[in-house]
């Protein structure tokens, strides 16, 4: 199990709030200069590149007390997360600061499942 969050298109959430199930959603790719934005400011929040899959998926971790944030990069989404080990209150708390920030840019929204929270 894991606490999970998301950085999601800004389309994404105004087609919640039209009352669709996000299950349901075909969501829409990012924003290219979003993501190169957002890529670049990695290192500074700690986050390292950990690989690079096909489809230009990129994987990204950062330590927190022993705890590990996951940060993945898709097409549509930036996706985090923490597993539940020792630890994971700091590395909750931390992920969640950085979805708040990495999430800046006027296209983009950070969305947290567990609380059904949105936050652009």
């Amino acid at each position: 199990m894991s606490y999970d969050l998301y950085i999601l298109h800004v389309d994404v959430k105004a087609t919640v709030e039209e009352g669709f199930a996000l299950a349901d959603i075909e969501y829409p790719e990012l924003d290219d200069g979003d993501v190169e934005q957002l890529l670049e400011r990695l290192p500074e929040f700690g986050y390292e590149l950990e690989s690079e899959e096909e489809d230009d998926i990129l994987e990204y971790v950062k330590d927190v007390e022993g705890c590990p944030i996951q940060l993945r990069v898709f097409k549509t989404e930036v996706a985090l997360s923490v597993p539940y080990w020792k630890g994971s209150d700091e590395a909750i708390l931390e992920a969640c600061q950085d979805a708040a920030e990495l999430s800046d840019a006027d296209s983009l929204v950070y969305y947290d499942p567990q609380s059904d929270e949105w936050i652009d």
